[in-house]
C-alpha cells in the first residue's frame, strides 16, 4: 500500500483504503446495449466515492482485463488522500495519457477515477462537486436530443415517432446524425419538415468524421434545404484539420469538433478548423481537464457545447456539475444518457424537466448508487468473438459496411 501524503493536516485527510470495479450493461430504448464500469473507492472514514468508466462498448476488441485494472488502480490509489485532488489529477494525467486512437479509451478511464475522487471530496465537505469548481452559475441546463441514423423507412418512422413523443415531453432541440445513407437522411428530413415543421430547433448535423470534406459540403447543403442547423459537426476525418478548415471556408455555418484536451483545442484554433468545440469529460480525462478546455475556449473566442459519451446518471452528473460551474456554455447539452437507457444503477436518476437537465445538488456528485441494481445489471466485460464483415466497400458506397460494436451492417448508435 502506498504511503499517504502527510503534508496536509490530518483533519483534512480522507485516506483511500480500497478500490473495486463493477462492470454493468445498460440497455438503450433503441434496443442496443452499452457497457460501463463503476469505480468504487472506500476510505478510512467510511465515506465512499463512485465514478463511471463509461460507454466502452464502442471499443469491444480492446476491452480491459478488470482484474488487472483493479490491481493497478489499488496500487495507484490505496493510501492516498482523496482530498488532494490537484496532485492526484496530475498523477492520473501522467499515467493515463492517450496515444493516437486510444485517447478516448484512456480518457474515459481517467475520467471515471477522477469522478470518484471528486465524489469523495464533495461528500467529505458536504457540498456538491460544483462548489469545488466555484459554482453554480446555473442549476439547470437546456438539452439537445440526438436523432440516430436512418438506414430504412422503418428507422424513419421510428425517429419521427420519437420526435413527436419528446416534443410532448418538452424537448424541442434536436441534432441529427447524417452521412451513412444520404438518401434516407434527406427522406427523413423531408418527412420531419412536413410532420413537425418549425416546432423544433435543429441544433446540428453530425457527420461523425466518416465523410470526405468535399462530400460533407454537398451532403450538408442537401440536408439544410429542410432545416438550417445552428452548426455542423465532425465534417472531416478526425486528424484532417486542413479538411475541416476547408469545409469551414466553404460553408456559411459554424463548424464544431470534439477535442481531446486543451492543447488539442489550441491546435484546431490555429488551423482555423472550428468555430465551436465539443467538451466532454470522457474525452479529456475528467472534469478538471474539461474546465481547462472551457477556459482555453473563452480565451480563444471559441464557442462550446457541453458534451458526453452518453453515461448513466452518475457520469451525466459529472457533466452537469461542470456545466453548472462554467459561464461559457453556448449551446444545449447533448448529455441525455439517463433518458436513452432503460436501466440505470442510480437510486435517484438525473432529472429532466421541460427540456432541461436539472443539476444534482446533493453532496458529491449527488447520485446514490443502488448496489443491488448494480448486481442485477452486472455483465462480464471482456473480449468475445464478433461477426465482422471483412469485405472492402466500394469507394462510392457511402453506407458503412462494418459495425465493430455488433458486427452488423450499418451503425445507428453514433
Amino acid at each position: 500500500m502506498n504511503e499517504p501524503n502527510t503534508n496536509l493536516n490530518q483533519k483534512n485527510s480522507v485516506i483511500i483504503t480500497g478500490v473495486s470495479l463493477h462492470p454493468i450493461r445498460t440497455p438503450r430504448v433503441s434496443g442496443d446495449d452499452s457497457q460501463h464500469v463503476l469505480i468504487r473507492l472506500k476510505t478510512d472514514s467510511g465515506l465512499e466515492g463512485v465514478g463511471e468508466y463509461a460507454d466502452i462498448t464502442d471499443l469491444p476488441l480492446t476491452m480491459p482485463d478488470l482484474n488487472d485494472l483493479q490491481k493497478s488502480l489499488s496500487n495507484l490509489l490505496c493510501g492516498q488522500n482523496a482530498m488532494e485532488l490537484a496532485r492526484l489529477d496530475h498523477l492520473l494525467s501522467l499515467l493515463f495519457t492517450g496515444r493516437g486512437d486510444t485517447g478516448i479509451y484512456t480518457g474515459s478511464l481517467r475520467a471515471g477515477i477522477e469522478m470518484a475522487l471528486h465524489d469523495l471530496a464533495g461528500k467529505a465537505l458536504d457540498v456538491p462537486v460544483y462548489v469545488l469548481f466555484g459554482g453554480p452559475v446555473r442549476t439547470r441546463i437546456k438539452v439537445c436530443f440526438p436523432i440516430f441514423r436512418n438506414f430504412s423507412d422503418q428507422h424513419i418512422e421510428q425517429n419521427l415517432a420519437m420526435v413527436e413523443r419528446l416534443l410532448g415531453e418538452g424537448f424541442d432541440v434536436f441534432r441529427l446524425y447524417i452521412g451513412a445513407a444520404p438518401d434516407f437522411d434527406e427522406k427523413f428530413l423531408a418527412a420531419l419538415r412536413h410532420q413537425i415543421g418549425d416546432q423544433i430547433t435543429m441544433q446540428s448535423f453530425d457527420l461523425s468524421n466518416h465523410v470526405h470534406p468535399s462530400d460533407a459540403v454537398r451532403l450538408i447543403n442537401r440536408c439544410r434545404k429542410y432545416y438550417e442547423p445552428q452548426y455542423v459537426e465532425s465534417v472531416a476525418p478526425t486528424q484532417d484539420l486542413d479538411g475541416m478548415a476547408d469545409v469551414r471556408r466553404r460553408l456559411d455555418i459554424p463548424v464544431s469538433e470534439h477535442v481531446g484536451d486543451s492543447r488539442h483545442a489550441i491546435r484546431m484554433w490555429e488551423a482555423r478548423a472550428v468555430d465551436i468545440i465539443n467538451v466532454a469529460n470522457s474525452a479529456h480525462g475528467g472534469m478538471r481537464e474539461s474546465l481547462k478546455v472551457f477556459a482555453v475556449a473563452e480565451a480563444l473566442g471559441l464557442r462550446t457545447i457541453l458534451s458526453t459519451t452518453q453515461e448513466t446518471s452518475l457520469g451525466t452528473a459529472a457533466e452537469a456539475h461542470v456545466g453548472a460551474a462554467v459561464l461559457n456554455v453556448h449551446y444545449p447539452t447533448v448529455a441525455i444518457g439517463p433518458i436513452l437507457y432503460t436501466e440505470d444503477p442510480a437510486r435517484n436518476r438525473i432529472r429532466y424537466a421541460d427540456g432541461y437537465m436539472i443539476v444534482p445538488d446533493g453532496p458529491g456528485l449527488g447520485i446514490e448508487i443502488d448496489w443491488e441494481k448494480v448486481e442485477a445489471l452486472r455483465y462480464q466485460i471482456g473480449w468475445r468473438e464478433y461477426g465482422i464483415d471483412h469485405s472492402v466497400p466500394d469507394i462510392h458506397d457511402l453506407q458503412w459496411k462494418v459495425n465493430i460494436s455488433t458486427g452488423l451492417k450499418g451503425m445507428r448508435k453514433k
